[in-house]
């Protein structure tokens, strides 16, 4: 008897690990499954812009020399639209501003400031112009560019 009734606590608990288990798997699965591999590259089941929680990625469509398919942005810039974001080493699109990148209030790319100048120079993303400061103001300088070289144009 004693046998029975340990028997069928321990079936009770696997089904309610595995019940849970489930419920953890579905929840996830409807905002992209997340994994990464030893080289801290990180993979999304879902392309493109991706949302999961309050943490936003993007996940290329197609397989390059730099991505694999399924692969997320790390360590760069990306446009979307006219507004620019820059994804961490954790592939997550930053939400705070850091020493050399100046966040807008929704948490996109302000500034892109150059590093080793004292905080001399920048890039204006609404400007789309490099910039410099001069007597405590910041003015636009040279030409209107985008800055293609830093950004990381992949589907």
């Amino acid at each position: 008897m004693k046998v029975r009734k340990s028997s069928i606590i321990v079936a009770i608990v696997m089904a309610a690990a595995m019940a849970f288990l489930l419920c953890c798997i579905c929840a996830e699965a409807s905002t992209g499954m997340r994994s990464h591999d030893a080289q801290g590259n990180v993979y999304i089941s879902e392309t493109g812009w991706v949302q999961i929680g309050s943490d936003t990625y993007y996940v290329h469509k197609t397989r390059s020399r730099m991505y694999a398919e399924g692969e997320a942005c790390r360590n760069t810039y990306r446009w979307r639209g006219d507004k620019l974001y820059y994804f961490g080493k954790d592939a997550k699109a930053i939400r705070h501003s850091t020493h050399y990148i100046k966040l807008d209030k929704d948490r996109t790319v302000k500034y892109i400031y150059t590093p080793g100048d004292g905080n001399r120079g920048r890039y204006n993303v609404a400007h789309k112009r490099h910039q410099i400061r001069k007597h405590g103001k910041w003015e636009d300088t040279g030409m209107q560019t985008n800055i293609w070289w830093m950004c990381d144009w992949k589907e």
